[in-house]
């Protein structure tokens, strides 16, 4: 009788094992897990810009360090060249600095370079971050990180955009501007700048990580209604003949990176034609169908703002 009742007892056992799982000692492999798909990786989101509808009058305040000094070289003479009249574009700078940094020189109102053109020369001065707001009525307003932070998120803080843009409210006498994001760039490949490292050297990785950060820290700020894509369209660029020679050092754009970021921060800021383009600097005319390129680049960059596209 007990040992029926220990037959029966292991019979249950065994019944109870689930299947796929072996005694370790058999000698049998136990069944292969079942691997789980890889999530899709989702799309980069769209973005579209509050564009201006102003082709007379219009004034720009770039904010940042050398990355907008370079990048607005060759703005004005863009604008003027797609039939924009009167524009002044200016520049307020300091060589390095970040938000944060930004914010405390708003905070004390610290002296900047600032730099501003209404014709084919740039009037030079140092000023106060004050007085140089105030000294016109800006219709679009730019910021940038410094770049070796841009694709870090921890580096954007809310308390400093706060910070920063409570005093263009008050200073700027256009109190209807637009607050515009300018979204830099990534290093050439092969940069021995030393803030790379923190990119892995790698400039595909370095973009990613300027991309998904001004997508997770800019795209919800709602100070910002416009983004000017210049990593998008320096990347864009890079993909052709132009190759991957768009900077002077590897890290401030040349001439030719120049007129790339001129060209999209014109399309970017008031969804402007580019077909007429036909301006190009004398340095640049050795190149072929260049405003051509700079065109594609451009308008799939403000297309498709988080994506790198061939021309």
């Amino acid at each position: 009788m007990m040992r029926r009742f220990f037959l029966l007892l292991l019979a249950f056992l065994c019944f109870l094992i689930p299947v796929g799982c072996a005694d370790p000692d058999s000698g049998q492999k136990p069944s292969e897990p079942t691997v789980p798909s890889e999530p899709e990786v989702p799309e980069k989101p769209a973005y579209q810009n509050a564009y201006l509808d102003k082709k007379d009058g219009l004034k720009i305040l770039a904010i940042g360090n050398s990355f907008t000094y370079v990048s607005t070289q060759y703005l004005w003479e863009v604008l003027d060249d797609l039939g924009f009249t009167n524009v002044k574009v200016a520049r307020l700078y300091i060589g390095g600095t970040s938000i944060s940094q930004h914010a405390a020189n708003f905070s004390t109102n610290a002296s900047y370079s600032f730099d501003y053109k209404t014709g084919t020369k740039w009037r030079k001065a140092a000023m106060s971050a004050m007085n140089a707001v105030t000294s016109d009525e800006w219709d679009v307003i730019t910021l940038q990180q410094q770049s070796a932070d841009a694709g870090n998120p921890s580096s954007f803080r809310d308390s400093d955009f706060d910070t920063i843009v409570n005093k263009l409210n008050a200073w700027n006498g256009n109190e209807n501007y637009t607050l515009a994001w300018l979204m830099t760039w990534a290093y050439e490949t092969g940069c021995d700048y030393q803030y790379f490292a923190q990119y892995n050297n790698d400039q595909s990785y370095m973009y990613e990580c300027i991309v998904n950060t001004t997508i997770e820290k800019i795209i919800p700020n709602r100070m910002f209604t416009q983004i000017i894509p210049l990593g998008t369209a320096v990347q864009n660029a890079r993909t052709g003949q132009l190759g991957d020679e768009l900077t002077m050092d590897g890290y401030h754009l040349n001439d030719l990176g120049d007129y790339i970021a001129a060209v999209c921060w014109a399309k970017a800021m008031t969804n402007c034609d580019l077909s007429a383009l036909d301006y190009v600097p004398e340095t640049l005319k050795v190149y072929e169908n260049l405003p051509e390129i700079a065109r594609i680049c451009a308008e799939r960059a403000v297309s498709e703002m988080f994506v790198q596209n061939s021309y």
